[in-house]
């Protein structure tokens, strides 16, 4: 359950801190209207400043993708690290994405290997971040020019993140826990389910149901979503990241 104000709160956070989104800016969203990722880029965001974006009714493929791209020029495209990966491997133009300024991934980590080669095939940078339908969009991200492969990235301005071990004591940078966020556009709870909304709604904080790891420069690194995460030998292993090459393990 959201209110409102929501809505307002995300194009005033990410899209103005991340995106810098502005008039002259056309925005493709991958994920449609539906999901909340699709909603802040389709219509908050460039609703919030004036600008222009494309609806597209046809299913996503490569090809559809193109003709958007090549029609429209959008200087901001979102998609999934799924989608990404299967655009690389359609053998598209390299030229394709010379409208866009930024890419934005969202939904699943983004694998350090497929980051850089989508990066570099088609010369455009990546912002990659992590958000919920809970918190309404991305509230950790890369920054334009602070972008780094395999990690998630800063904390959005207007929200606050915290890792936590399972016992609820905060963890040290280097060390994975459990990932808890708040800002004002979190929802206030999950219609008729009260047990699950005291569990993931605590106070301010809501907890993502992600394990994380923190550096000390900041950046905040995906380790796969809690439930995915083993213990073995006394090491923490993330099989997911593990399969994507990405090779992470943490004490």
């Amino acid at each position: 359950m959201h209110r409102h104000g929501s809505l307002r709160d995300t194009a005033e956070t990410y899209a103005r801190d991340v995106l810098v989104i502005g008039p002259d800016d056309v925005t493709f969203s991958v994920a449609k209207f539906f999901f909340a990722y699709g909603l802040g880029n389709t219509l908050t965001f460039p609703f919030s400043v004036g600008a222009s974006t494309v609806l597209d009714r046809s299913r996503p493929s490569p090809a559809g993708t193109v003709r958007v791209l090549q029609e429209f020029r959008p200087t901001l495209f979102f998609g999934g690290p799924t989608y990404y990966a299967a655009l690389l491997a359609a053998d598209l133009p390299q030229d394709a994405f010379t409208s866009v300024r930024a890419c934005v991934s969202a939904g699943e980590a983004f694998p350090a290997p497929l980051f850089e080669r989508f990066t570099s095939t088609f010369d455009v940078e990546m912002l990659d971040g992590i958000g919920s339908t809970e918190m309404l969009h991305i509230f950790i991200s890369g920054r334009p020019g602070r972008t780094r492969a395999g990690a998630t990235g800063e904390i959005v301005a207007g929200y606050d993140a915290k890792i936590l071990d399972d016992d609820g004591n905060p963890v040290p940078d280097g060390t994975p826990g459990n990932l808890f966020v708040r800002g004002s556009s979190a929802a206030t709870g999950y219609w008729c389910r009260m047990a699950t909304t005291r569990l993931v709604f605590q106070g301010d904080w809501v907890r993502t149901g992600d394990t994380y790891v923190r550096g000390e420069d900041g950046f905040y690194t995906s380790l796969g979503r809690t439930d995915d995460i083993i213990k073995a030998g006394g090491i923490w292993v993330s099989p997911p990241r593990w399969r994507s090459g990405c090779g992470s393990t943490q004490r």
